[in-house]
């Protein structure tokens, strides 16, 4: 999960104390703050961007002014799956909320990491009947060199908002999906993370390509058009951690990835991850 630092917009400290924000109100200001993406699975969200309060999986007419620290963004997907309905105050300390613990950083010891791996994908007929075939997606899973406390509430945030999709298996490695889901493509998380590596490994190619170019050489500021190329690509698919992932495994290049993932581009200021907590990225290889 992308790490948010989430900023209270001066509007919203406007509001006087005890005033209820209408919900199409506070959903603009989230998106302001942290960017047209699911806070949790970090999909991009396009127009059906969801306000969620983290006590409660339905989405309230209005929020108290006082409740900025619960709110954040939530996809279709995420709210769907969910395995609570409501959590109470004393409960928000089980799981990792991108904008208050640390998510996800390029440190060996970062809560969660992101792997592309294969896994049989069985489709399930009402008969009884199966097809099975193997599969590549990439997988949010719990990184077993993060402290103790992080992998239990990291395990608890995987299992709460069903990040690996419902139709998963973790202790037997195997995607169950019933044909009728498998054909409305009811989850869509794993295909658009899966979708978003390959992505990620195709701009690594062409990086590693225009580098060998005899004018590029001569000229290495060409190469930061592609740049922000690649910025307006992920910018627009979404899933930032993998993107990172992929860019900090295959190159290690801190100023690259500063540059495309984490600067604000002056071409097109539009075209950046609104919110990245900066401070949680300490650079080192996973």
């Amino acid at each position: 999960m992308r790490p948010l630092d989430k900023q209270m917009p001066p509007v919203w400290e406007a509001y006087p104390d005890g005033q209820r924000v209408p919900t199409g109100v506070a959903n603009n200001h989230l998106l302001d703050a942290v960017g047209e993406y699911c806070s949790y699975c970090e999909m991009r969200l396009g127009g059906g961007a969801i306000l969620h309060h983290k006590l409660q999986r339905e989405m309230p007419e209005s929020v108290p002014k006082e409740d900025w620290r619960h709110l954040l963004l939530i996809c279709y997907d995420c709210r769907r799956h969910m395995t609570e309905d409501a959590l109470t105050p004393d409960r928000l300390d089980d799981y990792l909320w991108p904008d208050a613990h640390p998510s996800f950083s390029l440190h060996a010891d970062s809560p969660f990491r992101y792997r592309l791996k294969p896994v049989p994908y069985v489709i399930t007929d009402e008969d009884g009947s199966r097809e099975e075939h193997d599969e590549e997606f990439v997988f949010v899973e719990v990184n077993p060199e993060a402290g103790a406390e992080l992998r239990r509430k990291a395990a608890n945030t995987i299992e709460l908002f069903k990040l690996n999709s419902p139709y998963y298996d973790d202790s037997r490695h195997i995607l169950e999906v019933p044909r009728s889901d498998h054909l409305q493509v009811l989850c869509n998380r794993l295909q658009q993370r899966t979708q978003a590596w390959t992505r990620a490994q195709a701009s690594v190619s062409r990086v590693r390509q225009m580098r060998e170019l005899p004018e590029v050489r001569e000229n290495p500021d060409l190469e930061q058009l592609l740049h922000q190329q690649i910025t307006h690509t992920a910018h627009g698919k979404g899933n930032w951690s993998v993107w990172m992932t992929v860019f900090w495994q295959e190159l290690e290049e801190k100023d690259v990835l500063e540059r495309i993932f984490l600067e604000m581009p002056e071409d097109n200021p539009g075209f950046h991850f609104a919110g990245t907590h900066f401070g949680q990225l300490r650079w080192e290889a996973l």
